[in-house]
């Protein structure tokens, strides 16, 4: 089998290879990406010190072949501005969750929907804490 190819996104610093969150799910690796580790859309940007690790064991175990990447240096990468891992991500096992607003499962189906004004305080709390927590070795310097 042709080994499919990815984009290595780097920095001075770091890289993160860039895969679709389905095939994690696909591969069995969804539960075990660490929060070092972004998302953004249907994207996830494995770091590259364990979850790269992580993902080529799986796609060498799954497809016999290494999957084959390409670089992308940039002095400050978009990468390091997506969600941690464990904050955008909603995958358990290989259930992958999607959040549909109320309005379009009403007019689709006709059903009747609660809809949920506010994402709690208590979430937001820790969405920022483990934002903060992943972001945390970052310093700016006015640039």
């Amino acid at each position: 089998m042709a080994s499919k190819t990815y984009k290595l996104h780097t920095d001075p610093g770091h890289g993160w290879l860039a895969v679709r969150r389905k095939e994690l799910v696909e591969l069995g690796i969804a539960d075990k990406i660490t929060r070092f580790s972004y998302v953004k859309g249907e994207m996830a940007y494995l770091e590259e010190d364990l979850d790269l690790a992580v993902f080529f064991n799986a796609y060498r175990a799954k497809h016999g072949v290494d999957p084959v990447y390409t670089e992308s240096y940039r002095e400050h990468t978009f990468v390091r501005n997506c969600m941690p891992y464990s904050v955008g991500e909603v995958i358990r096992a290989r259930e992958v969750v999607v959040t549909v607003p109320p309005t379009a499962v009403k007019k689709l189906t006709g059903a009747k929907v609660k809809i949920k004004d506010k994402v709690s305080e208590e979430s937001k709390a820790k969405a920022r804490e483990e934002w903060n927590a992943a972001h945390r070795h970052l310093s700016y310097d006015g640039e």
